[in-house]
């Protein structure tokens, strides 16, 4: 088991009330860091790690139904509360029912955040190298 702890959970995502692409943050209401409930796997003989945030349906769920297409499957993190980190991670929280539940609408915040524009960076041409003395 893990646990994902972050401030906030920034995300690209269509906003099907403007029909626009933009960062969202949602984040809990009390400023608290969201905790996402997560699987993982280390194979020794791959070298491998793999990981994955777990979802449960959110139809009827306000927030996140902003975020997808009318007609699609309504998807969401599982949010941990804070007393249930350490059950999480020791696997003693996996069977119980209040864990595969929707965090309320009520305990998250969401804001548009978007991203400032990136300057994209110039190769610079052989000759603009050559009168720079090279790239050394």
């Amino acid at each position: 088991m893990v646990a994902f702890l972050d401030r906030n959970c920034n995300s690209s995502r269509w906003n099907y009330e403007t029909d626009e692409l933009v960062r969202w943050l949602i984040e809990r209401g009390d400023g608290g860091p969201v905790a996402i409930a997560g699987i993982w796997e280390y194979r020794p003989a791959d070298q491998l790690h793999s990981f994955s945030m777990l979802t449960i349906n959110a139809d009827g769920h306000p927030l996140m139904l902003r975020f997808h297409k009318p007609d699609d499957e309504k998807r969401v993190v599982m949010i941990l509360d804070p007393d249930q980190y350490h059950g999480w991670l020791d696997g003693s929280l996996v069977s119980e029912e209040d864990v595969y539940r929707q965090y309320g609408e009520e305990l998250l915040v969401a804001q548009p955040d978007p991203m400032q524009p990136r300057s994209i960076a110039k190769t610079p041409t052989p000759a603009a190298l050559a009168e720079q003395g090279g790239l050394f």
